[in-house]
């Protein structure tokens, strides 16, 4: 509350904790926490708050100066070794908050091209944290209705789920914020006016919901919640019992029962971690086709919420964006398997964009990852699939927002269960239709793909190429030199190599050329993730 207060102008930089719940709580509430902190460690908080006390920075940063984590980068490390455990707890739990330049790419990606077919425009965010992706959509939509009820807005169109309760609570603070003109013109207390928010967003883990049901406009629950969030918006704190949820899956209507059927958008930056052992993997794997595919705890999280985007969408007219680890595109394990077959089946226009991690990260400089935005778009006319792609793209920091801004699509006409190709343009749309048109691949030309240390390597034969597991700016291919030029106090990496033995020399000079070419290299950057360099992507490479 205090943050919000200063963020908005309504607190002075040196404001009390007391004096910001008194202005929270208005005339609604006669008292509130604060008074049950001692005065000593209240006072130090209140110290501590006040040195940070920039309003317009405080307005930035509010989705992140709410993480529940805690300080806990990179640099902090460096700078403060304490902050190792937050940083810790951050990876175990896959948490990458998503920068706003990137939510506000997406945002605008998807409601752009559905806000006239999808009304009642309804926005739902399965792993919302503290609000970024929810503020976003809120800045988008008063853009596109700039006379609109900032408040009415995202009272009636945003709504979200978390695991982590603190989360969601924040999430409504942060979304307080960015309506509080309209809330101030309607002279709200801030806690009604919070409550109207927090009331759609549900303290749950979304893989237990499943695809809602329509419910009639009379259905009791509906009639309650909607009681509820009209008293909130009168400025009243109406008398309310909660009902505990059942364990298990939850229907969609049970949480949401005015969206019943789903909301019209499902977007978001899912946690890039593991299953594990917390969720009911049995009914997972009853459930979704992501996780059938590899049901065990050790499988990545993040394809059961893209199944999700697909299930917990309404009929007719919908869509999703999600910001997902790059191996959508090219990790060849089953669960990546059964992702993109369910990609490849489900009706829309299916977007991709993917970005690389050097020299510059989507995420920023701490979070080195490779990513890839998804975006889904279904018109109630769509019958088919269609799909289209991008490059890796590379970027340096002073160019991120020209970037974001020139990010374009080509259509692709191929197969993608077996990998989403990333090219640029139709000459290369072209190319990759009559490459992939080939009959025959480099496994046709081998007899053998194997592995190799460089030591084994200057003491192979002459008809075996060597390729070099990692690669960025070239391809690093070569045969067996006439004589090592290692001296013997060289130590030569341990690293495997992929080994290509071949039929003759003949054969594998054939093959070194090939693999040689800029062809090669392009093939690799098409179907690889731009740093390994798979058995997969060079034993599919199509040959003549």
């Amino acid at each position: 509350a205090w943050a919000v207060g200063v963020a908005t102008g309504c607190l002075r930089r040196n404001a009390t904790l007391l004096e910001a719940e008194t202005w929270f709580l208005g005339d609604v509430a006669a008292s509130g926490l604060a008074v049950l902190v001692a005065d000593a460690t209240r006072i130090q908080a209140e110290e501590t708050l006040h040195e940070v006390a920039d309003p317009q920075a405080l307005r930035d940063l509010l989705p992140y100066i709410f993480d529940p984590h805690g300080e806990g980068s990179r640099m902090s490390v460096m700078l403060r070794p304490e902050t190792a455990a937050a940083r810790a707890r951050k990876r175990a739990d896959g948490v990458f908050y998503t920068p706003a330049d990137v939510a506000g790419f997406m945002a605008a990606g998807i409601i752009r091209r559905l806000a006239d077919d999808a009304i009642p425009l309804t926005v739902f965010d399965p792993a919302c944290g503290s609000g970024v992706f929810l503020r976003a959509v809120l800045s988008e939509l008063k853009l596109r209705s700039p006379g609109a009820d900032a408040f009415d807005l995202a009272c009636s169109c945003l709504y979200g789920t978390d695991i982590d309760p603190w989360a969601v609570d924040a999430a409504a603070f942060v979304v307080l914020a960015d309506c509080f003109e309209s809330v101030r013109a309607r002279g709200l207390a801030p806690v009604t006016a919070w409550h109207a928010l927090r009331l759609n967003l549900a303290h749950v883990n979304a893989l237990r919901l499943d695809p809602g049901r329509a419910v009639p406009h009379d259905d009791p629950e509906r009639i309650a919640r909607l009681a509820c969030r009209s008293m909130l918006k009168l400025g009243k704190l109406p008398d309310v019992t909660g009902k505990v949820p059942p364990a298990g899956p939850l229907a969609f209507q049970v949480v949401f029962p005015e969206l019943a059927e789903g909301a019209r958008i499902v977007i978001g930056n899912p946690p890039y971690a593991n299953v594990g052992t917390s969720n009911d993997l049995l009914s997972l794997s009853r459930r979704f086709e992501t996780f059938q595919a590899a049901p065990r705890p050790t499988s990545d999280m993040f394809p059961l919420f893209v199944e999700q985007m697909t299930r917990l969408t309404a009929p007719n007219a919908h869509g999703g964006a999600m910001v997902l680890p790059l191996s959508i595109a090219c990790n060849t394990g089953r669960q990546f398997l059964g992702l993109r077959r369910l990609v490849a089946r489900t009706a829309g226009h299916w977007r991709f964009a993917f970005f690389d991690r050097e020299p510059h990260a989507l995420f920023g400089e701490d979070v080195k990852t490779r990513n890839a935005i998804m975006l889904w778009t279904r018109q109630s006319s769509d019958i088919n699939v269609r799909i289209s792609t991008g490059p890796l793209r590379k970027w340096r920091g002073g160019d991120r927002a020209r970037m974001l801004a020139s990010v374009g699509f080509t259509p692709l006409d191929a197969d993608i269960r077996a990998g989403i190709p990333k090219i640029e343009g139709a000459l290369q749309a072209q190319a990759l239709t009559g490459l992939m048109g080939q009959r025959h691949t480099l496994l046709h030309a081998v007899t053998h793909f194997g592995r190799a240390t460089l030591s084994d390597a200057l003491r192979a034969d002459a008809s075996t190429v060597f390729v070099a597991a990692t690669a960025y700016n070239f391809l690093s291919v070569f045969l067996c030199p006439d004589s090592p030029t290692l001296s013997s106090t060289d130590e030569p990496t341990e690293n495997p190599m992929l080994a290509l033995a071949c039929p003759s020399r003949e054969a594998a000079l054939q093959v070194f050329a090939l693999l040689s070419s800029k062809v090669a290299f392009w093939w690799w950057h098409a179907h690889g993730d731009g740093f390994h360099v798979s058995k997969h992507v060079i034993e599919t490479m199509p040959v003549g």
